[in-house]
């Protein structure tokens, strides 16, 4: 059996690993993006800081593993989420826009890696 064009074919698999590394955060944090922006429009809502406070960050990434979260820093977020035992009740926001659009976050994930690999071949 003779293969031709594997040089090519090496070539070309070195350039998908490469755009893969490099469209993984992206593609993640736009999957995410869709998740904070939810939380953001189901936010409990007194002054406006839950849901301005809401964002995206990166928390570990390597070349083939990013984790993203999507979330809050302020102090008053998870009484909001969970409730208290002193009788505050739960807002969720967070969860809920987690769950109701855990499909699209993959869907848009799964297609910028798919528009990477086409791009790359």
């Amino acid at each position: 059996m003779t293969i031709r064009g594997m040089g090519e074919v090496m070539r070309n698999l070195e350039k998908v690993g490469k755009r893969f590394s490099d469209v993984l955060e992206p593609a993640t944090k736009s999957g995410a993006l869709i998740v904070r922006n939810d939380a953001a429009d189901k936010a409990p809502y007194l002054t406006g800081d839950l849901k301005k406070s809401l964002h995206i960050e990166t928390t570990e990434k390597t070349e083939t593993r990013v984790i993203v979260i999507a979330g809050t820093d302020l102090e008053y977020a998870a009484p909001q989420e969970f409730g208290t035992s002193t009788g505050v009740p739960a807002h969720p926001y967070l969860r809920p826009a987690l769950d109701e659009n855990a499909d699209k976050v993959k869907k848009e994930i799964r297609e910028a890696l798919a528009d990477a690999l086409r791009a790359a071949i």
